[in-house]
């Protein structure tokens, strides 16, 4: 069956997204690190990249 892999945690960096995506994960949670960031549109491009969708 076709599934979709979440991860729900642990997301600071573009390395974690990378490492995440390489082992088959399809969609984040990502909620400390943009609470935490003064800008958290630029957390999200800087962790995903300005095409994130």
């Amino acid at each position: 069956p076709q599934r979709t892999v979440v991860t729900e945690s642990a997301i600071h960096t573009p390395d974690d997204v990378a490492l995440m995506r390489d082992n088959g994960v399809h969609a984040f949670l990502v909620g400390e690190a943009f609470m935490r960031a003064a800008e958290p549109g630029e957390k999200l491009s800087a962790l995903f990249g300005s095409n994130s969708s």
